[in-house]
């Protein structure tokens, strides 16, 4: 289990410095193109302000440079991690939700991110986050017991105040809203 805690790019991303943050992940991702966090921060980075371009305070961000970034880092994903539990779970989210940023078969991507889902879930079935990813996207109904189980875990899973684990803690924090989204 990742640790997403990185102090520094927390504070940028909670400040909403992203040209900072792009930075120190960029530059970092290229040093140790091989850590995983580092990988999965810039990718879901690149993701969720290229989704968010409009609800999220981005001034003067080049978004088809985003889009780059994220198009290079997603291969480098497919190549190097297509086997580790964190990608296919980060990336099988990303794509089951927003296929149309990885590429132009929509309909292949949409399914792709539902098997790499799957597949986490299958190799890591007691995994409350897992499994609850994975059932919501099949079914959109996923049983109150697995939405406790996700709720007991959330602060430990996405310690941190980066946008990655704000994320996660704000759409799944909720079990009131989480039942109706579902």
């Amino acid at each position: 289990m990742i640790n997403w805690e990185w102090t520094e790019l927390d504070q940028l991303e909670k400040d909403e410095n992203w040209h900072a943050a792009k930075a120190l992940l960029l530059g970092t991702w290229k040093k140790y193109p091989h850590d995983l966090k580092v990988t999965l921060r810039l990718v879901f980075f690149c993701w969720y302000l290229i989704i968010e371009d409009g609800p999220v305070n981005v001034k003067n961000m080049d978004l088809e440079e985003l889009q780059t970034v994220l198009d290079e880092v997603t291969l480098f994903g497919l190549t190097n991690y297509n086997t580790d539990p964190a990608y296919l779970w980060c990336f099988g989210y990303m794509m089951s939700l927003f296929p149309y940023y990885f590429g132009d078969d929509f309909e292949m991507l949409e399914e792709k991110g539902k098997s790499m889902l799957k597949q986490v879930y299958t190799k890591v079935p007691n995994d409350p986050v897992y499994k609850y990813s994975y059932l919501a996207c099949i079914s959109k109904k996923v049983s109150s017991e697995v939405t406790l189980q996700l709720q007991a875990i959330l602060e430990d899973r996405f310690k941190g105040e980066g946008l990655l684990s704000s994320y996660f803690k704000s759409i799944w924090g909720n079990p009131h809203e989480l039942a109706n989204e579902i």
